[in-house]
């Protein structure tokens, strides 16, 4: 008992005078900057912060200051000291037989950067430091002998050997140094092996101390599916979030792996900044707000893809510290980039019961306290180790702007507001003024009246005219640079299928899917124009020499359908046909399964899918397209397709049942369910319903009848039959585009998103959208895609066709080049005339027939 009251009496009163000393140090200093800058023009004064930042700083040397030498002469001190029990006193160092009795404190002196003390993990493991990703004994292991699999000390997993090899989906890997360690891995510097080119691999480990073999398995399989995500209409949009090239799972391991094509992950955190430089300025803290401020509110408003497939709207970091957080240096300042969401992250915390729950508000409480760690300096109290408590005033450093100090406060649910969202605590923040958030101290200067506005008066001018010749030459610069770009991005795509070289001649074969999306618009007749078919339009354009018939064809695809997507791609990677085309859904489904990683796929154009019902005629004022005005909403497609609307009443619509269509095209059909549908519990609903049908019909009478004809022809010729009958039934179904915009008996319906406004599959040649009262089978030919919503994939329903071929550098290029060919502008005008979606937009007159 006594001991510890008199560590804490000794370690109190330490701290008690160190933080006299820093405040007179740091009264003096301020005294000294009002007395030099007071003689700084108003006008001028914004310079001062940016000078003061940007002057080197001497580390404070406490020896020099007399209340830290009256300390080390107090003869009190000393004899407190004598009397503390020997335990105590041998932590410290005491000198009385020089000339001045000195007292020498092992502990670090203020000035010193107080590292962060070591988080105990993976308890189940007896490491002597009490985190094995600290420890430097399984990095000795490795050096001991490559082989070696874990440590020799607590046999956790040792690291990985310079020279062993990774295998994924897209590289071969080889590892050559281990970096370091952030989060709940390790990462190290790799080559891809083809390639040559850096890449950064970071490690997690399943260690079996905590997880099973049944845990590690599912656990990879998570991993797999949720390692990376990208925005769901496949934009590009940099938002700061450094996101993985691809993940892997090791099958004989228990590690997984992110492997990261930029070097931004190994650029310094905010934790290894602050430990350099010590803490952040109000205006360097403000920039870092708004930046992650902005890359939240894109995180959680946004739509992604997941590497399964799924499209989540929006994504909670739920990792942000000073760890995840990297600043690279610009010649403006600094950019934040975010890493290791907690998506992933989470996965591998050998207690997840601790992980507190994901939410935006949870994202901006990190972010506040982020914010205050960067004011000041440090995340743990130096002298007692625990973490800073923003609610004390002592740890805030005494320039913190009120109105920033006030805006962190809020964020972290400790002020008088609390925020709903990024968005609504970025406006906050922008209410305080960058430009007095540094500035603050010197706005109680006092001018001469007359001076001042002699003086602001001359400054203003000189500012309109600096400001003018800034915006004048930045306009000049942008404008050389959008038509350079400009002139660059039309020459980088081919015009015309015979300016692409390095195509092999000779006969190859090649595959898609039976009655799919290819195989129609390759086969179809009069698609392109009377009399022909898009295969004829490709031995002609890739054989120009052979159109006279003067001379065999140099370069012969051979297309063999099969009766599936899997068969497809089976004939590619048994070397049978060179390359297979098929829906980006379908392609993805491949890529998610480990056997399949040894292909690669080029997008040639798009497709969507557009829900339509019957069109008649004779009967066009009853007909439901026109009591439900050309559109249907999402919402009430789920009502639908979950039998929870079973007549057409229902919907403001005629007295008529609900009979529903699905397409015989599993891509299609998971497509719906993942962006229509999207909840879980609507999914399994859907698929149960179409469960009960196929089992009894005696759910007709209450519940909708789901059907799945063979063929898309088949389908449309049955919503026809099933309008004209005598008791009239009234068929919804979807299906692609390309199959459907030019059949006139049934009408595509303008889709209207969550949240959206409804936006047609087709529209007229005048730019204006079809409506019930167009005539589609008497006007045909003046209407078509809406390319402009399709290809933007502002329609909801958008998805890629794929050209995928083997990823093996034996082989003739085949499928590589064909896939230039049609990426070419003279094939995607030909691929547009058969009702597929070109992957960029083309000059209007492209698309004349």
């Amino acid at each position: 008992m006594s001991d510890n009251i008199g560590k804490e009496l000794l370690k109190e009163g330490k701290r008690r005078q160190v933080s006299m000393v820093t405040s007179q140090i740091s009264s003096k200093r301020n005294r000294l900057i009002y007395s030099v800058t007071r003689f700084v023009p108003r006008p001028l004064q914004w310079m001062v912060p940016i000078v003061l930042e940007n002057l080197k700083k001497s580390p404070i040397k406490l020896d020099n200051f007399k209340p830290y030498k009256k300390l080390k002469k107090s003869q009190k001190f000393i004899k407190l000291f004598k009397k503390l029990p020997k335990p105590i006193q041998n932590q410290f160092t005491l000198n009385l037989e020089v000339e001045e009795t000195e007292l020498t404190l092992e502990e670090s002196i203020p000035e010193q950067v107080v590292k962060a003390k070591i988080k105990p993990l993976y308890l189940k493991y007896p490491c002597e430091i009490g985190n094995p990703l600290w420890c430097d004994f399984p990095n000795q292991a490795v050096e001991q002998s490559s082989d070696a699999k874990y440590c020799q000390i607590c046999r956790f997993p040792a690291l990985l050997a310079p020279g062993i090899k990774i295998r994924g989906s897209k590289e071969v890997y080889q590892v050559e140094n281990y970096l370091g360690h952030r989060g709940i891995g390790r990462f190290y510097q790799a080559i891809q092996t083809s390639t040559q080119e850096v890449s950064i691999i970071k490690e997690y480990l399943l260690p079996k101390r905590y997880f099973n073999a049944t845990e590690t398995r599912q656990f990879k399989d998570m991993f797999l599916r949720l390692g990376g995500f990208r925005l769901a209409d496949n934009r590009f949009q940099d938002f700061r979030l450094i996101l993985p090239w691809e993940a892997i799972a090791d099958a004989n391991q228990e590690r997984c792996y992110l492997v990261y094509k930029t070097n931004l992950y190994t650029a310094p955190t905010l934790a290894s900044y602050l430990e350099k430089t010590g803490a952040m300025t109000n205006g360097q803290v403000h920039s870092v707000l708004l930046q992650v401020l902005q890359s939240l509110d894109c995180l959680h408003r946004q739509k992604f893809r997941l590497r399964s497939g799924l499209v989540r709207q929006g994504i909670y970091h739920g990792n942000i510290n000073l760890e995840t957080s990297i600043i690279v240096p610009n010649l403006q300042g600094f950019f934040i980039y975010l890493c290791d969401p907690a998506l992933w992250e989470d996965l591998f915390y050998p207690e997840p019961g601790e992980l507190p729950a994901k939410s935006v508000r949870q994202d901006l409480k990190d972010l506040g306290n982020l914010a205050f760690y960067l004011l000041a300096g440090n995340s743990i109290d130096g002298t007692y180790g625990y973490a800073l408590d923003p609610m004390l005033d002592a740890n805030w450093p005494k320039s913190v702007n009120p109105e920033l100090k006030n805006f962190i406060l809020d964020l972290m649910e400790l002020g008088e507001r609390q925020f709903d969202s990024a968005e609504m605590a970025r406006l906050a923040l922008l209410k305080i003024p960058v430009y007095l958030v540094d500035t603050v101290e010197f706005t109680e200067i006092e001018q001469p009246v007359a001076e001042k506005k002699k003086w602001n008066w001359r400054q203003f001018l000189w500012w309109v005219a600096g400001i003018s010749s800034v915006l004048l030459i930045g306009y000049l610069i942008w404008f050389l640079l959008m038509r350079s770009r400009s002139q660059t991005e039309d020459q980088a795509i081919p015009c015309c299928v015979d300016k692409v070289s390095g195509f092999p001649p000779g006969i190859f074969a090649y595959t898609a899917k039976q009655n799919d999306t290819w195989h129609r618009i390759l086969l179809g007749q009069n698609l392109i124009r009377q009399g022909t078919t898009l295969q004829a339009e490709l031995v002609e354009r890739l054989n120009p020499g052979a159109k006279d018939g003067q001379e065999p064809p140099q370069i012969q695809l051979i297309y063999l359908p099969q009766a599936s997507a899997t068969d497809a791609i089976a004939k590619v990677r048994n070397g049978e046909a060179y390359f297979s085309i098929a829906s980006l859904v379908s392609v993805e489904k491949f890529y998610r399964n480990l056997l399949y990683r040894d292909l690669e796929y080029k997008i040639i154009a798009s497709d969507s899918l557009v829900f339509f019902v019957a069109f008649g005629y004779d009967e066009r004022e009853k007909s439901i397209p026109t009591y439900l005005n050309g559109q249907i909403t999402f919402e009430q497609l789920r009502q639908l397709y979950t039998g929870k609307i079973t007549n057409w009443q229902q919907l403001g619509g005629p007295d008529m049942p609900v009979k529903l269509y699905i397409p015989n095209q599993p891509e299609a059909v998971e497509l719906f369910e993942d962006v229509v549908l999207q909840d879980p519990n609507l999914i399994q609903e859907f698929r149960e319903l179409q469960k009960s049908q196929r089992q009894a019909n005696s759910f007709v009478a209450t519940r909708p009848l789901i059907s799945q004809p063979n063929s898309m022809t088949e389908l449309l010729r049955s919503i026809i039959g099933d309008f004209e009958q005598e008791q009239q039934v009234g068929a919804i179904a979807f299906g692609p585009l390309s199959q459907v915009f030019n059949q006139c008996s049934v009408y595509p319906l303008a889709l209207k998103a969550d949240n959206q406004t409804p936006i047609s599959p087709l529209i007229q040649n005048n730019q204006q959208p079809i409506t019930p009262q167009n005539d589609l089978c008497n006007n045909k030919g003046s209407y078509g895609p809406n390319l402009d919503e399709l290809i933007s994939q502002r329609y909801p329903l958008v998805y890629p066709l794929a050209l995928v071929y083997l990823k093996d550098n034996r082989r003739l290029p085949v499928g590589q080049k064909f896939g230039e060919v049609m990426r070419t502008v003279e094939m995607q005008r030909l691929l547009t005339k058969t009702g597929l979606i070109p992957i960029e937009p083309l000059p209007r007159e492209q698309f004349k027939k």
